[in-house]
């Protein structure tokens, strides 16, 4: 019987999850077309056309590394509070550069 609640607990919180990164998904595929329409645009006139997918491939690598690198100089060796700054330091230094790098101009 000691089973029942958290297994019940774990699968709500599945759901949950699939729920966000279904909606997170989607939310990303609007944003690439949008992303897409906007840098076509932008790059009509040039001569040199570098596909908008491949930016956002660059910008997602970039985001990557500048988190990976805040993250190891926020965090204080293997402690959880160490953990949770150096996450929010990467995730914040990573945002930065995706909104930089992504952001459509208007």
């Amino acid at each position: 019987m000691f089973w029942i609640i958290p297994s019940l607990f774990a699968l709500c919180a599945a759901l949950l999850v699939y729920v966000v990164f279904n909606a997170l998904h989607e939310m990303e595929e609007s944003y690439v077309n949008e992303y897409n329409a906007n840098i076509a645009r932008q790059f009509e006139d040039l001569f040199l056309f570098i596909p908008s997918g491949q930016i956002m491939r660059f910008t997602h690598i970039a985001a990557a590394v500048v988190f990976l690198l805040l993250f190891m100089v926020g965090s204080e060796g293997l402690s959880f509070s160490g953990a949770i700054r150096g996450g929010v330091i990467g995730v914040a230094g990573a945002g930065l550069v995706a909104d930089g790098l992504l952001a459509p101009r208007r």
